[in-house]
């Protein structure tokens, strides 16, 4: 599946576009024409410019010679050290402004069509999709992996080249205003929003704080856009009303199981690995197969048809890519291991956990009918003051859908495990080596696992993912 490949790094700059876009007060440069833009320097292709950005742990203007070794060759800095002594910089006044210019002069010499993704939970699932599919149909770029916040919105624009079709972003956020910011950068001709829950609440204090910062997506919307919204959400008029309150040239369009819906799924049908889905097309039903996804990831499907639908893409010839559709690492992954003892699948939910994404994976292991099923979960994080309540929630969902085993790892999940009924009780555990052993040992054949819990933070696979591993070197 497509999303930020080596292509994306194709870009070329003129230096003297480059020069005008970012005005350094001093350049050195010997050629004409640079590469791709990055700020990391483990995602590098050859000839790319490095930014080089000062964090609150980490100094860019300190990795040049990492980012040089990985490729990069021209570098953006606010001052020149040793590691830049035999190299091409440009220097300026501030890193970050330079990299927010370049951003907005390649949005503003975009020629195709921009498609802006938010929501709590299925974001980047969604984003990769859509990708995918429309890369059928014409050049797609889009946000690398889960690349959706801050610098990389930024990074992202940087690298759509003129002649793409399609670009595909993704916009995240952990505070109130970010979303509103990043989109006016993107300039969206569409936005979606999928679902919206308690994600970031100790952030933003309430869900409807959520909802409104995630309808924010609207305010670089160019003017007569549209914004996708699922219609089943808890707080969908009072999202209305405030998308209405500031841009009153918005269409709004719908998707969902409400029959209201102008995207609707009007029936879904079990097969042995996945869904037939029939869904409300404008004035007349289409049918197309998911093969090894959750039931939850339905919806978004039907966003997904919508935003195809309204780019005016042959929908007969679309629907047939969604077959292909699988859900990225650590977001649903199902996998089929031969073990000594059988197969067994896991289901890798590793990357994130909040209340909304930890119902709809305990509801799909609850699917798997002729199984034992095996929970292990990990603690939920940035729920504020509610995380102990929200964690204990969880134990009426395991119960109502007949999982059999539960391990659970971290203080947080604590007050899930002393809740749950003595049967299903595998172990609880703050040191993941204890839990390993536990698991491992308690294997038996034709078990589904779902492993699950909040990322740890660090960029990489979350904080539960040595489970999945070591499940999948049985």
């Amino acid at each position: 599946m497509i999303g930020f490949s080596d292509m994306y790094y194709s870009k070329k700059y003129q230096v003297s576009d480059l020069v005008r876009i970012i005005d350094p007060v001093e350049y050195r440069c010997d050629v004409d024409c640079v590469g791709g833009v990055t700020i990391d320097t483990r995602v590098v292709s050859c000839n790319n410019v490095f930014v080089a950005i000062k964090g609150n742990r980490i100094d860019g203007h300190n990795l040049v010679n990492d980012a040089y070794n990985n490729g990069a060759r021209y570098f953006i800095v606010d001052h020149v050290n040793e590691q830049l002594c035999d190299k091409n910089y440009f220097i300026v006044g501030e890193t970050k402004n330079a990299l927010r210019q370049i951003a907005q002069w390649s949005r503003d010499n975009f020629l195709g069509k921009i498609i802006a993704v938010t929501g709590s939970v299925g974001k980047s699932t969604t984003k990769d999709w859509l990708s995918y599919i429309l890369s059928n149909f014409g050049k797609t770029q889009s946000t690398l992996k889960n690349k959706n916040c801050y610098l990389w919105v930024d990074v992202t624009l940087a690298n759509f080249e003129e002649d793409s079709r399609y670009g595909v972003v993704e916009l995240g956020m952990n505070h109130r205003g970010e979303i509103s910011s990043f989109s006016n950068v993107v300039k969206p001709h569409i936005a979606l929003i999928t679902k919206i829950c308690s994600a970031h609440i100790g952030n933003l204090l309430s869900l409807q704080n959520i909802a409104y910062e995630k309808c924010d997506i609207v305010s670089g919307l160019v003017q007569g856009g549209i914004l996708f919204i699922n219609r089943d959400e808890e707080l969908f008029d009072d999202m209305v009303k405030y998308v209405k309150m500031f841009r009153q040239d918005v269409n709004i369009v719908t998707f969902g199981w409400d029959k209201k819906a102008d995207y609707r799924i009007v029936d879904v049908i079990t097969t042995d690995n996945g869904w037939i889905v029939s869904a409300g097309c404008n004035d007349r039903v289409v049918k197309y197969k998911l093969n090894g996804v959750g039931r939850h990831f339905i919806p978004n499907t039907i966003g997904i048809l919508g935003i195809l639908d309204y780019l005016k893409v042959d929908i007969d010839k679309a629907t047939k890519y969604f077959e292909d559709l699988t859900p990225c690492e650590g977001r649903g992954m199902v996998h089929v291991i031969n073990t000594s003892v059988g197969d067994i699948i896991v289901i890798d939910e590793t990357y994130n956990a909040n209340p909304e994404s930890m119902k709809a994976a305990i509801e799909n292991l609850g699917s798997y009918v002729d199984n034992r099923k095996i929970a292990v979960l990990g603690d939920m994080l940035e729920l504020g003051d509610s995380a102990a309540v929200e964690h204990t929630k969880l134990v009426k969902l395991l119960v109502e859908n007949r999982i059999d085993k539960v391990y659970c790892f971290g203080s947080l999940m604590r007050n899930l495990f002393e809740n749950i009924p003595r049967k299903m009780k595998g172990e609880c555990s703050d040191d993941i080596e204890v839990l390993l052993k536990r698991i491992v040992s308690d294997v038996k054949k034709n078990d589904v696992f779902l492993v699950k819990g909040s990322h740890n933070g660090d960029g990489g696979n979350g904080c539960m993912y040595p489970i999945v591993e070591r499940l999948l070197m049985m």
